[in-house]
């Protein structure tokens, strides 16, 4: 595959170079290096904040990222974590907002909880948001196929440590390709300005920094 290493998603667990939790990340090392766009976690279930998430924003911004908010979802009422959500990342016309769909111990949302969270953001926030996910939206979308057109409007963040992306069955193509994470695929990059930049998340694009900015919330 051919890499366009363009955003970072990252959580209070990412800090910067010295490895102290208080250590702050490089963002304008990290633009330098050519990323232009950040995904940072907002928010978890109904009431967990990512307490790094607001004076990050500021930083990243300042250094000309692109913004935007997760939400780790939860099996939690829908309607409570998309309030908590849009509360916690205060979005502007140009923070991308991504629902973070994946396995979570059994606590996660099933396929219609996915599909009311993403029905309910993108009402409340006035654009369709982005589903992140991998092998949760693959096998639940297998074995029940009948919201695929409705999965198929939203753009697909894919997560999935390998050569070839292996898509889920409502969409043709990835938005962005989580290719690396955990140290797990990262293809010898290691962005700066970060503690062990090569154990962050990290994403491709197929498409311009231009591209990229005109579609990105």
């Amino acid at each position: 595959m051919d890499v366009n290493l363009k955003v970072l998603d990252l959580s209070h667990h990412n800090c910067g170079p010295s490895g102290d939790p208080d250590n702050e990340i490089d963002f304008a090392a990290l633009y330098a290096y050519g990323v232009r766009g950040i995904i940072h976690k907002a928010t978890q279930g109904i009431g967990n904040v990512d307490h790094k998430y607001d004076e990050r924003r500021e930083q990243a911004t300042a250094a000309g990222m692109l913004w935007g908010a997760y939400h780790f979802a939860t099996g939690d009422d829908v309607d409570a974590q998309v309030k908590h959500f849009i509360e916690t990342a205060k979005p502007d016309s140009n923070t991308l907002m991504a629902l973070d769909h994946e396995p979570n111990g059994g606590n996660q949302l099933d396929l219609l909880g996915a599909q009311a969270f993403l029905e309910s953001l993108s009402q409340q926030i006035g654009r369709k948001a982005v589903i992140y996910s991998g092998n949760l939206i693959k096998e639940q979308t297998s074995a029940d196929d009948h919201l695929n057109d409705f999965f198929a409007q939203y753009r697909l963040w894919l997560c999935q440590y390998g050569p070839t992306a292996r898509l889920p069955d409502p969409w043709d193509n990835y938005w962005l390709w989580q290719f690396a994470g955990d140290g797990t695929g990262s293809r010898d990059f290691n962005p700066p300005g970060l503690y062990r930049g090569n154990k962050t998340d990290m994403n491709t694009f197929a498409g311009s920094d231009a591209e990229l900015a005109a579609g990105w919330a």
